[in-house]
């Protein structure tokens, strides 16, 4: 029975997600909150995998369209990014804001190379 209340709720959720999708283009949000080693994932694999998705886990469920875009690293050589949602079947507008956030990122990059 509670698992038919989660379908169930989720369905609610879905459509709550698209009536504010429709009211944007897109949403950037970034794509992990923190980095970790690969020693510390395997220390606590399905407590760090869940903070790395912490952005992206409900993308799926709502049956949202994403991309991740990579926009630069750390000083430690770890990798940053954001990922661009918009709503279901909005691919080629997230495929183009990824794009030009990615255009961006990289020109930013040889400019501070540069200086």
């Amino acid at each position: 029975m509670e698992a038919f209340r989660g379908f169930h709720r989720l369905e609610e959720l879905k459509q709550e997600a698209s009536q504010v999708m429709e009211e944007i283009d897109a949403l950037v949000t970034p794509t992990t909150g923190t980095v970790f080693t690969i020693e510390e994932v395997l220390e606590k694999p399905i407590e760090r995998n869940s903070q790395l998705g912490y952005y992206t886990n409900y993308v799926n469920l709502l049956d949202l369209s994403a991309v991740a875009v990579p926009t630069g690293r750390f000083d430690s050589g770890a990798g940053f990014g954001v990922t661009v949602l918009g709503s279901k079947g909005s691919d080629a507008i997230v495929s183009a804001v990824g794009q030009h956030i990615r255009k961006m990122s990289e020109k930013e990059a040889s400019k501070a190379v540069r200086q």
